[in-house]
C-alpha cells in the first residue's frame, strides 16, 4: 500500500514536470519569455541584424532542452506508472534529468544576475514554487526549485532500489514469504504453535514447567515447537486441565503446613478458584501469560493486567463491586540485563499478583516454589506496594526538597500579592486625582486616601521591589509577543531554539518509549524509510545548541566589553559569575525533583517507585558532579539527569571560551581565530582517535547509548567536551565574523549562493548520509562510519554557522522572517526551562502506562505533540516557581 502510494506520488512529480517543460517549449518556439522580476510576457522579435542573431542561440538551446526533458519525464513516468522492473533505464533517464536541470539551474542564475533580472532568453522553467518580488528571492527560488527536483530524482533512485531489491528475491524466499502471509498456510505449517497457545493458557500456575525469563530462550523454544510434528509434541508436553491442575495445587497445599500469611493467602487463592470463586479467578487473571502474541515483534512484556490486580472488580449487572476477603498487590519481576553484552536482547519481564500481606521475600518464595526459577531475587522485584524511595512516608530528601519548593512558591505568592495591591494603589491614587481636580466628590478622595493608609502599597515603598517575584509580571514577561527590534537584537535565534528543542524532544520521546514497548522490531523497520533519519538524525540538534552558544558568548562578550571601554576583571569575574548562578539553582532544583520526588509522580507495572528516574549513585555518591558541571567525564554512570551532559558541556565550554575571546578583543585576532580552529580539529581528531583505539566499539545507534560496562561511544565520545567542543568553536568562529564585519555587511551573491547551495548539501549529508547503512544487510563499512562520525557535526555546526551569518546580516530571505516570528518568543523565553523538565514529562508519560507502547504512525505524532505541550506548559511553573526567582536574586545581586 505504501509503495503503491510513493509510486503514484512520484508518477504525479514526473506528469508536472512534463507539463512544464511543455509550457516551457511552447514560449520558445512563440519567441516569448517571462521576465524573472516581473513575470510579465515579453515577446522576442528576430531579425537578421548581427546584433540580434545572437538570440537564436539560448533559444534553439532552451527549446533542445525542453524537448529532452519531455522525453525523459515522460519515459519515467510511463516505468513507474505501468511498473516495469527497469531500474536501469530509469537511472539512466533520472541522471539526464538531473544534468539537464543541474546546467539549466547554472545558467540561469549567471544570465539572470548578469542582466539583473531583465527579460532574457535564458533557459527559463516554470518554477514549482510562487513567483518571486526581488531578483534575492528568484536567485533563491530557483535554487529551491532545483532542490525540490533533486529531492524527487533521489526519491526515485531509493525507492526503486530497493523495489529492485524485492524482484531479485529468489522464488523460494517469495514462496515463504507469501505462505507466511497466508493465515490458511500459517495454520497448516506451524499448527504446533496453536497446540502451544492452548497449552499456554494452562500454564497460569504451572510447577512442572520452567517459565523462560529471557527473550532469546523463548524464541528458541518457540523454533524448537516448530520443529516436531504434533504427536512428537504430544508426547514431550504433558497437557493438564486448569481444572486439574488446581487441583493438583490444591492436594499440595493439603499437604503442606504454611506459616506464612501471605502463603496462607495465596493458597487460599487457589483453593478459591477451584471452587470457581469469581474473586480468586479475577486475581489468577490478571497475571502475564507466558508467551503472549508479539513476542517476535520484540514484545517482552508479559505483564497480565496491574488494574484488575489491585482495583476492585465491577459488576454491570448489579452495578456493584466484587468483593474479595484480602487485597491484592501487583509485582513486577525483572531479571538484571546484561551489561557485559549491551547487544544481548531483553529480559522478559513477567506480572503476577498476590496477596497485599507478601513482602519481597514471600514472593520470591513463591516464585521459587510455583514457577521453580530459583534464580530470581529480591532485587529483581518491585511490586505495588512498594512505599516511594523504599521508606514509608516521605524521605528527609523529599522533605527538604518540598520545603525549597514552598518557599519559593510562598516568595512568588508574596510577590504576587505586593504586586497586586501595587497596581491597585497606582490605579486608585489616579482615580482619585482626577476626582479631587474636577471637584466632584471630595468624600471619595478622602475615602481613598484613607484605603491606601490602610492597605495599598506605594509603588516608591521598599516593599514593593517584591512585586518582581509576582507570578502575573513573569506571565506577562513570559507571554508578550513584543521582540527588541534594534541592530543589536537577533530575533531569528527564538526560531531556531524553538524548532531544535521540539526535535529534540521528538527524539526523546521515541528513544525513551523503546524502552517500552511491544513491537520494538516494527520501529526497527521504520529505518528502512529514508524520513526517518530525521529521527534518527535528531542528535545534531545538541550541535545547534552549541553553535548558538558559542556565537552568543563571543557576540556578548564582545559588546560587553567595548561598552566598558576595555577589558577589566570585575568583567571576567562576572562572566563566570553570572552563568553559575543564572543555570545553576533551576538545574539543582530540577535534580532534586528527579531524585526525590519523582517516586511518588506516578504508578504502573514498570514505573520506578523505589527510586525515581535516578540511579543508585547519583542518589547517594556521584550528585556533587552536578554541582560542579563535571557529571560527563566524572563518573559518567552515575551522573544525575541524563540530559544533563549538555549543561555539564556547555559549562565546560564557557569555562575555557576566554582562551580564544581574550586575544580577540585585545586585537589579536589571527591568534583568536587560530585557537578557535584548533579547538574545531580537536573535536574531529579525538572522535577519530578513539574509534580507531577501540576498534571493536558499537557506533549501531541502538547498542551504542545503551548503558554498559567498559568503553561505549555514549560515554567515551557522545558526552566528552573534547570530542563535542567542534561546534562550540565554530559558533565562536560565526560571531567573530559577524562581530568584524558588522550587520549591515553584504555578501558577494556569488558567494551567498555557492555557500547557500553548499552548505544545504553538507546538512542534508549528514542527515542521510548513513542511510545505505539501514537498509543494506551488510551495512556501511566501518571505515565509512569513523569518518562520518569524526566530522558530521562539524559540517551540521558549518552548515548552522552559515544559517547564523545569512540572518545576522539579513540576508536570509524568507528562512529569516520566518524565523523572526514572533510567535517564537514565549517558547524561546521557556526553552531553559523545558530542556530540564522535558525528560521528567516524557518518562512519567510513558512509564505511567498500564501496558507498553505499541508503536504506530499516527500514535507516535500524537505522543511528539503531547510531549511537546505538556513540556512546555510545564516549564510555565518550573519558570516561575525556579527560575525567575533565582534571576531576579541574581540581578539584584549583581546589579545587574
Amino acid at each position: 500500500m505504501a509503495s503503491s502510494t510513493v509510486n503514484s506520488l512520484l508518477a504525479i512529480f514526473y506528469l508536472v514536470i512534463f507539463l512544464f517543460a511543455t509550457s516551457d517549449l511552447k514560449r520558445f518556439v512563440f519567441h516569448v519569455h517571462i521576465s524573472r522580476v516581473d513575470r510579465a510576457p515579453v515577446e522576442i522579435y528576430i531579425d537578421t541584424s548581427s546584433s540580434s542573431l545572437s538570440l537564436w542561440y539560448p533559444i534553439s538551446i532552451g527549446i533542445i532542452f525542453n524537448v529532452f526533458i519531455i522525453i525523459f519525464s515522460l519515459r519515467n513516468f510511463f516505468i513507474i506508472v505501468q511498473r516495469r522492473n527497469s531500474f536501469g533505464q530509469l537511472c539512466v533517464s533520472t541522471a539526464i534529468l538531473f544534468f539537464l536541470f543541474t546546467v539549466r539551474l547554472i545558467v540561469n542564475i549567471t544570465v539572470t544576475k548578469t542582466r539583473n533580472g531583465l527579460s532574457t532568453p535564458t533557459l527559463v522553467e516554470r518554477s514549482f514554487l510562487v513567483p518571486s518580488l526581488s531578483l534575492e528571492e528568484e536567485l533563491t527560488t530557483l535554487t529551491l526549485d532545483w532542490l525540490i527536483k533533486c529531492a524527487g530524482f533521489i526519491g526515485t533512485f531509493i525507492i526503486h532500489y530497493k523495489q529492485k531489491q524485492a524482484y531479485e528475491m529468489d522464488d523460494e524466499k517469495r514462496q515463504e514469504l507469501k505462505l507466511m502471509t497466508n493465515f490458511d498456510a500459517f495454520i497448516i505449517l506451524n499448527h504446533p504453535i496453536i497446540y502451544i497457545v492452548m497449552y499456554v493458557m494452562c500454564l497460569v500456575l504451572n510447577i512442572s514447567q520452567n517459565l523462560p525469563f529471557r527473550f532469546d530462550h523463548a524464541i528458541h523454544r518457540l523454533s524448537q515447537y516448530q520443529k516436531f510434528p504434533l504427536e512428537e509434541l504430544i508426547q514431550d508436553v504433558e497437557y493438564t486441565s486448569p481444572t486439574e491442575l488446581i487441583l493438583e495445587y490444591a492436594s499440595m497445599i493439603n499437604s503442606n503446613n504454611n506459616t506464612s500469611v501471605c502463603e496462607q493467602r495465596f493458597d487460599a487463592i487457589i483453593l478459591a478458584a477451584t471452587q470457581g470463586e469469581l474473586w480468586a479467578l479475577k486475581i489468577i487473571d490478571a497475571w502475564g501469560k507466558p508467551l503472549p502474541s508479539g513476542i517476535l515483534q520484540g514484545n517482552s512484556f508479559w505483564l497480565g493486567s496491574y488494574d484488575e490486580c489491585i482495583k476492585p472488580m465491577y459488576m454491570p449487572n448489579n452495578k456493584t463491586f466484587l468483593a474479595q476477603p484480602f487485597d491484592t498487590q501487583y509485582c513486577t519481576i525483572t531479571p538484571k540485563a546484561s551489561q557485559t553484552n549491551p547487544s544481548a536482547l531483553p529480559s522478559i519481564t513477567l506480572g503476577i499478583c498476590v496477596p497485599a500481606s507478601c513482602d519481597h521475600q514471600n514472593v520470591v518464595t513463591i516464585i521459587h516454589k510455583y514457577l521453580k526459577k530459583t534464580n530470581i531475587t529480591s532485587d529483581e522485584l518491585v511490586c505495588s506496594n512498594d512505599p516511594p524511595n523504599g521508606k514509608d512516608g516521605l524521605t528527609n530528601g523529599a522533605i527538604a526538597t518540598i520545603t525549597i519548593i514552598s518557599l519559593l512558591g510562598f516568595l512568588v505568592l508574596i510577590g504576587t500579592i505586593v504586586d497586586l495591591l501595587t497596581v491597585l494603589n497606582t490605579e486608585s491614587l489616579v482615580n482619585d486625582s482626577t476626582t479631587h481636580a474636577n471637584s466632584v466628590n471630595h468624600l471619595t478622595y478622602r475615602e481613598s486616601q484613607k484605603s491606601n493608609r490602610f492597605g495599598l502599597i506605594n509603588s516608591t515603598h521598599p516593599v514593593a521591589s517584591l512585586g518582581d517575584f509576582s507570578a502575573i509580571r513573569c506571565l506577562r514577561r513570559i507571554f508578550t509577543l513584543q521582540q527588541k527590534n534594534d541592530h543589536d537584537s537577533f530575533a531569528f535565534i527564538n526560531g531556531i531554539r524553538v524548532l531544535a528543542l521540539c526535535w529534540v524532544i521528538i527524539g526523546h520521546s521515541l528513544a525513551f518509549g523503546l524502552n517500552y514497548s511491544s513491537n520494538i522490531v516494527d520501529v526497527l523497520s521504520w529505518t528502512q524509510n529514508i524520513s526517518f533519519q530525521l529521527i534518527v538524525n535528531a542528535v545534531f540538534t545538541v550541535d545547534t545548541f552549541f553553535v548558538l552558544s558559542g556565537f552568543l558568548t563571543a557576540v556578548l562578550f564582545v559588546r560587553q566589553v567595548k561598552k566598558e571601554g576595555r577589558l577589566f576583571t570585575r568583567t571576567m569575574i562576572l562572566y563566570y559569575i553570572h552563568r553559575y548562578i543564572r543555570l545553576t539553582p533551576t538545574f539543582l532544583l530540577m535534580v532534586l525533583v528527579s531524585i526525590h520526588l519523582t517516586p511518588y509522580f506516578g504508578q504502573g507495572p514498570v514505573y520506578p517507585t523505589q527510586q525515581g528516574f535516578e540511579g543508585p549513585d547519583c542518589r547517594t555518591t556521584d550528585w556533587w558532579t552536578s554541582i560542579l558541571y563535571v557529571g560527563n567525564i566524572v563518573k559518567p554512570d552515575g551522573m544525575c539527569l541524563a540530559i544533563a551532559w549538555y549543561l555539564h558541556n556547555d559549562m565546560q565550554f564557557h569555562w575555557i571560551a576566554p582562551l580564544s575571546l581574550i586575544p580577540f578583543v585585545l586585537g589579536k585576532k589571527i591568534l583568536s581565530i587560530f585557537i578557535a580552529i584548533v579547538f574545531v580539529f580537536v573535536g574531529i581528531v579525538s572522535i577519530l582517535t578513539i574509534l580507531i583505539y577501540y576498534p571493536d566499539m558499537s557506533l549501531n545507534p541502538l547498542v551504542a547509548f545503551n548503558p554498559a560496562l567498559g568503553p561505549t561511544f555514549f560515554k567515551n565520545i557522545y558526552i566528552t567536551p573534547w570530542c563535542r567542543i567542534s561546534a562550540y568553536a565554530i559558533g565562536l568562529l560565526t560571531g567573530y565574523f559577524v562581530i568584524h564585519t558588522g550587520r549591515n555587511y553584504r555578501i558577494n551573491k556569488y558567494v551567498k549562493t555557492f555557500g547557500t547551495i553548499l552548505m544545504t548539501l553538507f546538512g542534508l549529508a549528514c542527515l542521510f548520509a548513513v542511510y545505505p547503512d539501514s537498509v543494506l544487510p551488510s551495512g556501511l563499512s566501518r571505515t565509512i562510519l569513523v569518518i562520518y562520525q569524526s566530522i558530521s557535526r562539524t559540517f551540521w555546526s558549518m552548515a548552522i554557522g552559515w544559517l547564523l551569518i545569512l540572518c545576522s546580516t539579513n540576508q536570509g530571505g524568507v528562512v529569516n522572517r520566518i524565523l523572526s516570528w514572533p510567535i517564537w518568543a514565549p517558547m524561546a523565553r521557556l526553552n531553559y526551562s523545558c530542556y530540564l523538565v522535558h525528560a521528567t514529562i516524557v518518562l512519567i508519560s510513558i512509564y505511567s502506562q498500564k501496558l507498553p507502547s505499541y508503536y504506530q504512525g499516527h500514535l507516535v505524532v500524537n505522543h511528539f505533540v503531547a510531549h511537546i505541550v505538556f513540556s512546555y506548559a510545564a516549564a510555565i511553573l518550573v519558570t516561575i516557581f525556579f527560575e525567575t526567582p533565582f534571576f531576579i536574586i541574581e540581578k539584584k545581586l549583581l546589579k545587574r
